[in-house]
Parts: C-alpha cells; structure tokens; sequence
C-alpha cells in the first residue's frame, strides 16, 4: 500500500512539473507575440505619426509665406514694420524647429536629405527676406512692390523638397504596412497553432 502511494505521488509530482513546464512555454509564446505586436504597433504609430508631421510641416510653411504677405499689408510705419517682422522671425524659427523635429525621429536617408536641404535653403531665403525688409527700412512702405520682388518665387523650390520627403514617408508607411502583413500572416500565425497545441495538451493531459 505505502509502495503503490509513493508511486501515486511520484506520479503527481511530474505531472505537476509538466504541467508547470506547459505553463511557462505558454506564457513564453504570449510574451513574443506581444513583443512582436508591441514594435510593430511602434513603427506603424510612427510612421502614422511621421504622415501628419510632414503634412504639418507643409501647412507651417505655407502660413509662413503668408506672414511676409501680411507683413507688406498691414505695415504702415516703422513700428508696425518692426512687430511684424518679430511675427515673421518667429514663425521662421517655428518652421525650422518643426523640420529638425522631424529629423531627428527619422533614420530613412530618403526622408531626411530633403529636409536638411529644405532648412539650408530656407535659412538662406531668410537673408534674402531680411534684404527686403531692410529695403522697406531705407524706402519706405512705398517701397513695398520692389520688397516683394527680392523674394518672388524663392519659396517654391523648399516646397519641392517637402513633397519628396513627403512621398518617401508615404513609401516608408506602405513598407511598414507590408510588414506588418507579412508577420502577422507568418510567424504570429505560427505562435498561434503553437498556442493553440499547448491548449489541447493541457486539456487533454491526464488527471492524476
């Protein structure tokens, strides 16, 4: 009788241990999938988040412009010409913070090179708007027309630097979005069937 209950107990003991054994390969496979999907979940928000950064970006620019439009309208003596000016500096520099933000998110050669050529090019087109105010200085607001004509057109080309770093974030979401199907069709599919064997395992494992 003590023979056939040391058995019994035997018995238990590496049934407990496999048991216990199962659980932790199960929660093993629970913490991969959920590291996969944690960095997948990762590059899919960045990329989501790299999308409406640069749209941003296009917008700030825009409303950049704008500012020098508003300065030559609503400056009508050297004070208004002054505040006005404080405005456009400040929104240059909002710009080009905004830029280096972007950058510094960013490892895609593809999608950084425009934007470093885009703060180049507009940290020059600065001094050329700096020459036009300074224009406005000496002359006048009289001088309003020939102040505009310094700095005529020289913000498209920044807008073509914008629109490539734009399509290579697009490129680099869609490259994210394969990979991400080609995972979750693959090795998670693969951790599932595994998850799902573990399953039947302990529901048909012996009681003894």
């Amino acid at each position: 009788m003590e023979i056939q209950h040391n058995e019994v107990k035997g018995a238990s003991s590496k049934i407990v241990l496999v048991k216990l054994g199962v659980s932790v390969f199960f929660l093993f496979f629970i913490y991969i999938i959920w590291s996969a999907t944690s960095h997948l979940t990762h590059q899919l928000k960045l990329a989501s988040d790299n999308s409406l950064a640069i749209h941003h970006l296009e917008v700030e620019h825009k409303n950049g412009v704008q500012e020098w439009k508003n300065l030559l309208l609503r400056s009508e003596n050297q004070a208004s010409l002054n505040k006005n000016w404080q405005e456009f500096e400040l929104k240059h520099q909002a710009i080009r913070d905004l830029v280096k933000d972007i950058i510094e998110v960013n490892e895609v050669q593809r999608i950084t090179d425009p934007l470093w050529i885009f703060i180049s090019m507009h940290d020059k087109n600065f001094e050329k708007y700096k020459a036009a105010k300074e224009l406005l200085v000496a002359n006048g607001m009289q001088a309003r027309l020939q102040a505009d004509a310094i700095v005529f057109g020289i913000d498209r080309p920044l807008v073509e630097q914008l629109e490539k770093s734009a399509v290579a974030m697009q490129e680099e979401q869609n490259n994210v979005n394969d990979r991400v199907a080609g995972v979750m069709s693959g090795q998670i599919g693969q951790y599932l069937i595994v998850l799902a064997l573990i399953s039947l395992l302990l529901i048909w494992m012996p009681k003894w």
